[in-house]
């Protein structure tokens, strides 16, 4: 990923109460290649609070902290999403049993298990670990489970899931439309997420 705070920058746009919290998190997701599942869930927690309404933050903040970044308003949601979904304990007991069963954990997976309720969750995980599930059949199983429990959740994950998917086109037409600027150098990290968003839809 790619930061920049020149005079053009998103950074400037930022109010007080988000610079704060990108100086904290700044550190996180370039250091995002290791440990990309911990640094995640730390920016996560302590980019909680912008999910909530205060003058702090100014309008649209998840937005403009994403532009700040140059990464996808949906990576940004996630990272809020895993970690006011899990615990420390829950993610580190995952990540062992991924670990002690050869599994290979990726942020997807969390996305995934973080969209359904705790006893979903729990049958997603043995089931997951059981049949060594990527991403993509993670996510077919939720929906299915999801759609099987009723209870009328589906129309909430359907929208947020459409949102998803349109955040994803969206930086897929803007790669499409500079590829042939080799001076736009937030290309990288536009890439960059489209991987992170598709391995995690």
């Amino acid at each position: 990923m790619q930061f920049g705070t020149g005079e053009r920058s998103p950074y400037n746009r930022l109010s007080s109460g988000l610079r704060q919290l990108y100086s904290q998190v700044r550190p996180l997701f370039m250091d995002s290649e290791r440990d990309l599942i911990q640094n995640r869930y730390q920016a996560g927690i302590i980019l909680a609070p912008i999910g909530q309404a205060s003058r702090d933050y100014g309008p649209a903040p998840i937005p403009n902290i994403a532009k700040a970044f140059a990464v996808s308003v949906c990576l940004i949601r996630n990272c809020i999403l895993v970690a006011s979904t899990l615990s420390r304990e829950d993610l580190n007991q995952l990540m062992t049993a991924a670990r002690t069963k050869g599994f290979i954990l990726a942020w997807g997976h969390l996305v995934e298990l973080c969209k359904v309720d705790s006893t979903i969750r729990a049958e997603l995980v043995r089931d997951m670990f059981n049949n060594r599930m990527r991403v993509f059949e993670l996510a077919r199983a939720r929906r299915t489970r999801t759609f099987s429990a009723g209870d009328g959740a589906l129309t909430d994950q359907a929208a947020n899931e459409w949102t998803e998917q349109q955040e994803l086109r969206k930086l897929e037409a803007l790669w499409i439309r500079v590829r042939a600027r080799p001076n736009f150098r937030p290309l990288e990290a536009c890439i960059e997420e489209i991987r992170d968003n598709v391995s995690g839809s």
